[in-house]
């Protein structure tokens, strides 16, 4: 199973060598990476040269890569298209995917959403975090098929001045906290992308997430219930972040140690990057009509997601 983060910071040319992924730099020894281990290739900086055949080679592994913007921010995924050998076959069971079974796979998700961040403020600790912990379990309750109501949404105003504190604004373009989820959220996205495609499902076609400039519309719904995953590794290592304009290669490693632990699925704790493929090959079955429920990540209540691996 392919675990591995990877960040390359510019200049220097990747190619491959001898079956491995080669970085060299004009002033030293190349450095080389099984692409069998990776499962997210991130390249940021100027003067950064890929090689056509490294390009290959990375989608023939089923490597996610992204390229990183002037403020080391996500702006750029790129996935293999054929990573799944009856792709074809999938793709026409989940573009006739019914309407109802769309709506239970959202409700599922936003419930999912709703009860893990319960846990990650309960683990944060705090009487106010706990009894908005209760609320948002209540609100988990209420999700209707489809989620119509905007539960989502509620839970949202209750949940983040709770996690960072009452001054805190979800902002995009803001520094600090919100920049630090933003760099974090787009590397789940894109290993959530990797298993969807991995798994025979083509991440244009959204349950809940439509928008026609949306590539990745059914990763962006798949990933909701580990957003709080995120979330969790954020706040505790909320020091980093704040007054950064910029995210530290120190920084970095913290915030992405949620990669690195273990997530309880369906009654186990697993390796996150271990789990992905079956919580994607789980949405393939409920858009296929081969399964009715689909089973959903669920955040550890207690400390028990030690580190697994490395990066």
């Amino acid at each position: 199973m392919s675990h591995r983060y990877l960040e390359i910071e510019g200049p220097c040319r990747v190619s491959v060598h001898l079956g491995l992924l080669e970085v060299s730099r004009p002033s030293s020894q190349p450095e080389t990476f099984p692409c069998g281990d990776l499962a997210v290739l991130v390249l940021h900086g100027p003067g950064i040269e890929l090689a056509g055949e490294a390009v290959q080679r990375l989608a023939a592994e089923n490597v996610a890569l992204v390229w990183c913007d002037a403020k080391r921010l996500p702006c750029f995924l790129a996935l293999p298209v054929a990573a799944h050998p009856q792709h074809s076959k999938v793709l026409r069971q989940q573009i006739a995917a019914a309407l109802p079974t769309q709506k239970r796979v959202w409700q599922s998700l936003v419930q999912a959403k709703l009860r893990n961040q319960a846990i990650v403020l309960e683990r944060i600790g705090g009487s106010s975090r706990r009894k908005t912990a209760s609320r948002l379990r209540e609100l988990a309750s209420l999700v209707r098929s489809g989620a119509p109501d905007n539960v989502e949404g509620v839970g949202a105003q209750l949940y983040w001045p709770s996690l960072f504190g009452e001054g805190f604004v979800r902002d995009t373009d803001q520094p600090g906290l919100n920049a630090a989820l933003n760099y974090a959220y787009a590397v789940l996205r894109a290993c959530v992308a990797r298993a969807i495609v991995g798994a025979g499902l083509h991440p244009a076609l959204g349950v809940f997430h439509r928008n026609q400039f949306n590539s990745f519309a059914l990763a962006d719904d798949a990933m909701e219930p580990l957003r709080p995953w995120v979330d969790l590794s954020v706040a505790e290592n909320a020091r980093l972040f704040h007054g950064e304009e910029g995210l530290s290669p120190r920084s970095k490693r913290a915030l992405l140690s949620f990669f690195l632990r273990r997530i309880r699925y369906q009654g186990k704790m697993v390796a996150f990057t271990a789990m992905l493929p079956d919580y994607a090959a789980a949405l393939r079955q409920v858009l296929c009509r081969e399964k009715l429920k689909l089973p959903t990540p669920e955040i550890p209540v207690g400390e028990d997601s030690e580190p697994c691996g490395s990066s």
